[in-house]
């Protein structure tokens, strides 16, 4: 009779802890802050076929691919390959 009162106890802890767990369980997800669809933009890359576009140069207008270097008051300076050795003769910094 004993043992029977025991496994009686021991069924009633059970399902009350289980019951605590459960309901702490979906208090998390109350709380859990939602990100699916609010201001989420998807990352979308292009293709690997497009090159990138080239800049204007600092000096001669053209557009190319620059190298950037530092003019003398701070200010970047973008220099396209036939420009590079004037930036050079200012001494100008490359970044």
């Amino acid at each position: 009779m004993l043992y029977l009162w025991i496994a009686a106890g021991a069924a009633a802890i059970g399902i009350i802890v289980f019951t605590m767990w459960l309901s702490k369980k979906s208090s998390e997800k109350e709380q859990a802050p939602r990100y699916v669809g609010d201001n989420v933009v998807p990352f979308r890359r292009k293709g690997s076929k497009c090159k990138p576009s080239g800049q204007k140069c600092s000096f001669c207008g053209k557009e190319e691919l620059l190298t950037f270097y530092a003019g003398d008051n701070g200010a970047v300076k973008g220099v396209c390959k036939h420009c590079k050795p004037k930036a050079e003769r200012r001494d100008m910094l490359p970044l």
